[in-house]
């Protein structure tokens, strides 16, 4: 996806476009009286590289574990 979505951007732009995008639509769920949970709408993000995610088992893909 990176290969495509902006040519010569580190990863870390496309992590803050999804996050812009999420509190977005946080936001226009609320404004259209959705409920939504204020914590989210005040909470921040968690970024997390792949070698950290793998490194704390976080990600469990069973085709990977087979012998």
């Amino acid at each position: 996806m990176l290969e495509w979505y902006r040519t010569k951007a580190r990863y870390e732009s496309i992590m803050d476009d999804c996050e812009e995008l999420i509190l977005f639509c946080l936001e226009n769920l609320k404004d259209k009286s959705i409920d939504v949970n204020s914590s989210l709408l005040k909470s921040s993000f968690e970024r997390m590289t792949i070698p950290l995610v793998n490194s704390q088992n976080l990600i469990r893909l069973p085709m990977l574990n087979k012998v």
